[in-house]
């Protein structure tokens, strides 16, 4: 993650559920990686929350975290995503994080 600055406060968030992919196939079963499955939560209006009509998704994250200049690291399965105020990058990791985890530096 490249930062123009030092965070003045970072949040920490970690989940040891069942994983982004897990929980989006339940909305679109047709989803086969965690790599994809993180792409498509950052990229659509999507929750895995529906038909209950609640969550926002990550799309709507992706936008505050741009246009505060923030910055943010995503893990969920083995799929990462960095957000900066200019720039999202989407990559395969090694690691496979059970759940999901967030960084958010502010």
């Amino acid at each position: 993650m490249q930062m123009d600055h030092i965070p003045a406060a970072y949040v920490l968030l970690a989940d040891f559920g069942q994983g982004l992919l897990r929980t989006l196939q339940t909305v679109l079963p047709e989803l086969s990686s965690d790599d994809e499955a993180v792409k498509t939560a950052f990229t659509k209006r999507i929750s895995g929350r529906m038909p209950e009509c609640r969550g926002n998704g990550l799309k709507f994250v992706l936008q505050n975290i741009q246009e505060h200049s923030w910055c943010m690291y995503y893990h969920s399965g083995n799929a990462i995503c960095e957000i900066d105020n200019k720039n999202i990058d989407f990559r395969h990791s090694d690691l496979c994080y059970y759940g999901c985890m967030a960084l958010i530096l502010f």
